[in-house]
């Protein structure tokens, strides 16, 4: 049995290893009980402008119009909104919703950012997703007052 701590040492690490656990496995467990310590109410319903998140019915609208999301599409969405005007790198949004390490060549991020636009930005006047060049993106709320909101 392997108990985390606020550190995992060199020796707890190697037998863990020896024993067919993987290093990744311990990062991953780590960085989950990390991301849960201190965390908003999971299941409080979330809304920046005029699109609205609902985590326990795992529901998405926007201005009142339902929009269907892949399991990936909505935890992207999810961690922009939780995140609402702040930076979100592609190293940061690959590590909360693909939870391995960053490959500089993957485009994931760039992908499902273009599908979440689709769906959430192409068919409305006001804009909610940002890209920052050279820097990642940002789920902006809106300046002017939505309609409904």
């Amino acid at each position: 049995m392997l108990v985390i701590t606020g550190r995992i040492t060199m020796l707890g690490l190697s037998r863990w290893t020896e024993k067919g656990g993987s290093y990744r496995s311990i990062q991953r467990f780590y960085h989950s009980i990390l991301l849960r310590r201190d965390a908003p109410d999971r299941g409080a319903v979330i809304r920046v402008g005029d699109l609205t998140l609902d985590p326990a019915h795992h529901a998405v609208e926007r201005a009142g119009r339902r929009i269907d999301l892949t399991s990936k599409e909505f935890a992207l969405i999810e961690y922009l909104m939780r995140n609402a005007n702040l930076l979100i790198t592609r190293e940061m949004a690959e590590a909360h919703v693909w939870s391995y390490d960053y490959d500089g060549a993957s485009n994931v991020v760039d992908v499902y950012i273009r599908r979440l636009r689709r769906k959430i930005d192409d068919p409305f006047e006001v804009k909610l997703l940002e890209t920052v060049r050279g820097a990642g993106y940002r789920l902006s709320k809106p300046l002017v007052p939505v309609s409904g909101s």
